[in-house]
């Protein structure tokens, strides 16, 4: 008895020494690194996209690491991340919409007979069911500079493709108890997505987290 209670206080005080060194590294404060961001656009179809805002969103997404915090500056002298972002060649084309008649069929209690068991029907409605899709594209220049001993370089071009696609149904006939929950909510033509919104989830698909990987493989040295 007195050796297992020599071993639990042991195992006891390691796993306490452990979870204290655990919860001292968490409530350490994260190094605030200043970055500074330009991003260009030639492009005509960009002109009405809010910069500044789609940088704040690039900066959130860059900080989806623990090791330090980004502080956004507008001076590139002061900051010790520089990173430049040319955005060119951006498509976005109207939506392409599939038509298709479809039919739907369920089985609903109709009442009991004189057993007091259930009948049942089978009620139809059709309707038609629109498969709608944007098809977009940009192309992004990007420079990464990371300032300091030995400092880092990190340039590429990243070409993304993305297809918004959108399901919704539209001329309900017959019953519309035959149509599943889920189908019969989404009766409304979707909003179709404002620039601003296509070109960060463009950003988003490769370009931002190759981004930030090679800032937290630099600070988790």
């Amino acid at each position: 008895m007195k050796r297992l209670g020599i071993k639990t206080f042991i195992i006891f005080f390691i796993f306490s020494l452990m979870t204290g060194c655990a919860a001292l590294k968490n409530n350490t404060p994260r190094k605030i690194v200043p970055i500074a961001i330009n991003v260009e656009s030639s492009d005509p179809q960009l002109s009405s996209v809010n910069l500044g805002y789609y940088t704040l969103k690039v900066v959130d997404r860059l900080e989806d690491f623990n090791e330090v915090d980004l502080d956004l500056v507008d001076e590139p002298d002061s900051a010790a991340i520089l990173l430049n972002i040319v955005i060119d060649r951006f498509t976005s084309f109207p939506p392409e919409q599939r038509v298709s008649r479809r039919v739907f069929r369920r089985s609903i209690q109709a009442g009991t007979d004189q057993n007091g068991r259930a009948l049942y029907q089978t009620i139809t409605a059709t309707a038609d069911l629109v498969q709608s899709r944007i098809r977009t594209s940009a192309f992004f220049n990007t420079s990464l500079t990371i300032k300091g001993s030995p400092g880092k370089e990190f340039k590429r071009s990243f070409s993304e493709n993305m297809n918004i696609d959108h399901v919704y149904v539209t001329n309900i006939q017959g019953d519309t108890r035959a149509l599943d929950p889920s189908v019969y909510t989404a009766t409304m033509p979707p909003m179709e997505p404002i620039t601003d919104d296509i070109v960060f989830a463009l950003s988003n698909r490769e370009m931002l987290g190759r981004l930030s990987r090679e800032i937290r493989s630099y600070y988790s040295k």
